[in-house]
């Protein structure tokens, strides 16, 4: 693999890492603003499915790609980046009740 390849697929990698990083934090702080107006295990049980599990499945793939040596380290990223996105649509569909 050339140089510029593996620095442009690391660069990728790190935005998703950031990406799931945030994205993780973001849905503590919502599910700690609607924690006293929500049913506990409603709000545990969606940020379990949709907070935890899918932001550590796209850092955890992101970290895969940041270290694979072979070509396939973008369609680690591309997944990491749609499964985050489902995550947050439905996170936005079913699981913010304030």
């Amino acid at each position: 693999m050339r140089r510029t390849q593996e620095v442009g697929r690391r660069y990728v990698a790190g935005f998703v890492m950031v990406a799931g990083a945030l994205y993780f934090a973001m849905t503590c702080v919502a599910a700690g603003m609607a924690w006293q107006v929500s049913d506990p295990w409603w709000l545990s049980s969606n940020f379990l499915a949709l907070g935890l599990i899918p932001s550590f499945a796209a850092v955890g793939l992101a970290r895969r790609a940041w270290s694979d040596a072979q070509a396939n380290g973008a369609a680690l990223c591309a997944i990491a980046l749609v499964i985050l996105l489902i995550a947050i649509v439905c996170w936005q569909l079913f699981a913010v009740t304030f």
